[in-house]
């Protein structure tokens, strides 16, 4: 009889146990501890072991359960006890301790929401309505922890997920939401280390923060459109190699994709309109990327330091922030298809860079736009182009050939100065002005055609072209400015067919610059033009031998001696600052402006770069390189801005330029705040501030890193902080850069 109730009191005990829900947030309800009961203990005394052979006899009734004080040893004999029993052929067979649980589980998880959960790891989720917000790892107790999710289901009719929902679920493999899911919570599936691919349907219009966090295994995601922005949801997940985003999305919010170092690819469609901040920056294997027309603004390091990189295609007109590809190594192709606006000095610098498209809507190149590309052998530019900025393509050392469209009408200075391996040229009749300094110092420039059409050559247009032997002015040029040829030093010809051709005259710079000449040397080049010409008029005053397309020449005459000079002026100070490098000197007694020259260090030629009345200049720093050395001079000069009234300082004064780092900060998944900043050129080591509530700035220390996480514990709640960061020297005491501030934080816990 006792082991009759022990086998009932078991089977009992497992039915209560399975009754219990398994997925609701409130508590679950108190079950009966069976294994706990004295009955179960009293099954083993001596009492049942003393049973008279008529107990054994009644083998068929061992699954009855009978209280134990009945079995006492004084009434073991009395047969009409056990008569009275249940027979215990009419309990379930599954309920006995040796078989498996049930196969399915269910119960609520949401006000109107229900889960049933299969003994295979396959949760489905129906109802109308959110589900709770949960955090399963943190309770042990809850069944979700005992029985492994391998797949969720959530129907149709769900309309939320709550904050960490699948919170740890370490096997779920495989989720499927649904289209009436408007929001999914913070952390919803966090840690769900075995998840491979998610995608979210159209009508999610809002994401919590960290949502796929710690999703070690998510490779690919789909992002169904929808409105709205594409935010951090997958930041920082490395094992990300795919993501397509669905027609409907408008933007591409701040750090979507940060730091997912395995994405190859991603699909970006005509909807978007936007590319946040650092939106792709550190996506280290991403290979190729489209930019439709539809967008009109990239953020700030949008693509920084993708170094797998190697083309890529966007609109012209784009507003796009600052160094959105800075530390794409590998970059080699980039195509500008048509748009609203300029092509802006988005790619200036990039060594790597070996061809450009600019495709057929497009209609202007602004200033800067590939200066110092020094890797860049090819460019093809649209016939929509109709104006070139200043030094769009200067320092592009290994461009070959340039073909110049037809449309092109205007173009600016040092348009391709320093393309020293450029051989041949054809400017087109509708460029009606050639841009001063526009080929200054192509050295390997061996031909120029000036088409019909053109009007005027810019003031040292062809300087320093040394390969340059013979050229031919059209007769619709009606100007030759200051220095056109200077320094052709293999030039013996100039044709000039305009009998009225204005020829400036060259001018005396003294021991700086010496006799700037228009047309080079007058001992080595001869001028050929019209009898009675401005060209034969010029030949005569400067001494060039002139040979007359139709009489013969006269006599030359004496150039003009060079003027008195100032004192030379000296610089007192250079610093770096927030906008670029400062360069400080004394005022010279006499002099009225003064012009400012500067050079890299090691280099031989000096540079101008604008004239002032003030005694001090600022280089911008969008036109240096963080980590190089300048060297700067400077010369007083006439109003004119032509004639140089002092010597200079040949050896001038140098310092090395260290950008300010831009810094931003948002809220750590640790609960800090985390302050993340751009690597500068030539800089080891970096200096961290903060302030609070505006107040003044609070040094924390150095670190060689790009990134500080301030820990929770100290900071406080409702505290508004803002971030900077210095480059320093390794001494952690000698500042080498200004600082710019970052984007407050309101900090709440």
């Amino acid at each position: 009889m006792a082991k009759r109730s022990l086998c009932m009191l078991l089977a009992v005990a497992t039915l209560f146990s399975l009754a219990v829900p398994a997925f609701a947030e409130e508590e679950p309800a108190e079950e009966p501890v069976v294994t706990e009961e004295p009955v179960v203990e009293a099954a083993e005394e001596p009492v049942v072991e003393a049973a008279e052979e008529p107990i054994e006899e009644a083998a068929p009734v061992e699954a009855a359960e009978e209280p134990i004080e009945e079995a006492a040893p004084v009434e073991a004999a009395e047969e009409p006890e056990i008569t009275e029993v249940p027979e215990p052929v009419e309990e379930p067979e599954p309920a006995t301790i040796d078989e498996p649980m049930p196969a399915a589980e269910s119960g609520s998880c949401g006000d109107g929401v229900t889960y049933t959960l299969t003994d295979d790891g396959l949760l489905t989720i129906s109802g109308s309505g959110e589900i709770y917000s949960y955090k399963f790892s943190d309770d042990p107790d809850d069944l979700i922890n005992d029985i492994d999710i391998k797949t969720v289901v959530i129907e149709r009719g769900v309309t939320g997920i709550g904050d960490s929902a699948f919170y740890g679920c370490k096997s779920l493999t495989d989720v499927t939401i649904p289209d009436s899911v408007t929001s999914i919570g913070e952390e919803a599936f966090s840690g769900c280390s075995s998840l491979t691919s998610v995608t979210i349907p159209a009508s999610v219009t809002s994401v919590g923060n960290n949502v796929f966090s710690n999703c070690t295994s998510l490779t690919s995601a789909t992002i169904l459109g929808g409105s709205g922005s594409v935010d951090d949801w997958f930041a920082g997940i490395d094992s990300l190699t795919n993501v397509t985003i669905g027609e409907g999305v408008t933007s591409i919010g701040d750090w979507a994709f940060f730091d997912c170092e395995s994405l190859t690819s991603v699909t970006i469609p005509a909807s978007v309109t936007s590319i946040g901040d650092w939106a792709f920056s550190d996506c280290k294997s991403l290979t190729s990327v489209t930019i439709p027309a539809s967008v009109t603004s990239i953020g700030d390091y949008a693509f920084d330091s993708c170094e797998s990189l190697t083309s890529v295609t966007l609109p012209s007109g784009v507003s796009m922030g600052d160094e959105a590809f800075s530390y794409c190594d590998s970059l080699t192709s980039v195509t500008i298809i048509g748009g609203s606006g300029s092509v802006g000095d988005w790619f200036a610098d990039f060594d790597s860079l070996t061809n450009v498209t600019i495709g057929e809507g497009v209609t202007s190149i602004g200033d800067f736009a590939f200066e110092s590309c020094d890797g860049l052998t090819s460019v093809t530019i649209g016939n929509g182009v109709t104006y070139i900025g200043n030094a769009a393509f200067a320092g592009c050392q290994s461009l070959t050939s340039i073909k110049l469209s037809d449309s092109l009408t205007s173009v600016r200075l040092d348009v391709f100065a320093g393309c020293k391996s450029l051989t041949n040229v054809t400017i087109p009749a509708g460029m009606t002005s050639i841009g001063g300094r526009m080929f200054d110092d192509c050295s390997g420039l061996t031909d120029v055609t000036i088409s019909e059409g053109v009007t005027s050559v810019g003031a040292y247009a062809f300087r320093s072209c040394s390969g340059l032997t013979s050229v031919t002015v059209p007769a619709s040029v009606t100007s030759i400015e200051l220095g056109a040829f200077l320094y052709c030093t293999a030039l013996t010809s100039v044709t000039v067919l305009n009998k009225n051709c204005d020829i400036e005259a060259p001018v005396d710079y003294g021991m700086f610059f010496g006799m700037q000449y228009t047309l080079h040397d007058p001992k080595t080049v001869v001028i050929r033009g019209y009898t009675g010409s401005t060209a034969q008029t010029y030949a005569d005053k400067y001494g060039y031998k002139f040979e007359a397309l139709d009489a013969t020449p006269k006599p030359t005459a004496t150039p003009t001696p060079a003027p008195a000079k100032l004192a030379t002026p000296k610089i007192t100070k250079m610093e770096n600052t927030a906008s670029g490098l400062k360069v400080t000197w004394g005022k010279v007694d006499g002099a009225v402006r003064y012009t400012v020259f500067y050079k890299l260090k090691g280099a031989s030629k000096w540079t101008k770069i604008g004239t002032t009345t003030a005694t001090s200049y600022t280089r911008k720093a969008k036109d240096l390189k963080s980590g190089k050395t300048y060297v700067f001079t400077i010369r007083c000069v006439k109003n004119d801005k032509k004639t140089y009234t002092s010597d200079y300082d040949k050896a001038g004064k140098s310092l090395t330029y260290y950008a300010a780092p831009t810094v931003k900060i948002s809220k750590a998944s640790n609960g800090g705040i985390k302050v993340t900043w751009n690597k500068v050129a030539g800089a080891s080591r970096y200096m961290v501030y903060y302030k609070e509530n505006g107040g003044s700035w609070k040094r924390i220390g150095t670190t060689t890193a790009t990134s500080y996480t301030r820990a929770a514990s100290k900071l406080k709640n409702g505290v508004t902080y803002q971030f900077t960061v210095r480059c320093v020297k390794n001494d952690k005491k000698t500042m080498l850069s200004y600082y710019k501030a970052s984007n407050s934080l309101k900090y709440k816990k």
